[in-house]
């Protein structure tokens, strides 16, 4: 069982340093990445899947012709997805960080194709949760979720 106190984090018991030091990461800057997490043939078949969610969006017309896009309920409209969920090179990260009462409660996915024409920078990362995010009166708030991108 791994122990928090505050926002502290602590490895589990075992588990190698790069793991512990990912951890603290995350507690620290509130992000870490996991380089390596898929192999080759992940991506290439996760890369396909999607690309294959992104062409039926645009043949129904969902989005225009090389548009963006953004599908809620990911899983729903790219089963292949699913492997992503408890894929075992991130789960024990996020098991780690929230422990084991773990939901899938917002999903998407997101593609977005190069800009044809320079455009003035937006920066577009922002924390999901809605009600919750306005309504828990304490500071920090407790940590609820994480995000996989």
């Amino acid at each position: 069982m791994s122990s928090t106190v505050g926002n502290d984090v602590t490895a589990e018991p075992g588990l190698d340093g790069d793991f512990a030091a990912r951890l603290a990461e995350f507690d620290r800057d509130g992000f870490t990445v996991i380089r390596g997490a898929l192999s080759a043939g992940e991506v290439a078949h996760y890369q396909d899947a999607l690309d294959r969610a992104y062409l039926a969006a645009e043949a129904t017309g969902q989005i225009s012709a090389g548009g963006a896009l953004h599908q809620l309920s990911a899983v729903a409209h790219c089963p292949e997805a699913a492997g992503l969920i408890d894929h075992p090179a991130t789960f024990p990260y996020v098991w780690s960080l929230l422990g084991w009462n773990i939901h899938v409660y917002h999903s998407h996915l997101d593609v977005h194709p190069p800009l044809r024409a320079r455009r003035p920078f937006r920066f577009e990362w922002h924390q999901d949760g809605g009600r919750q995010n306005r309504e828990i009166e304490t500071d920090p708030r407790p940590r609820l979720s994480v995000k996989l991108a």
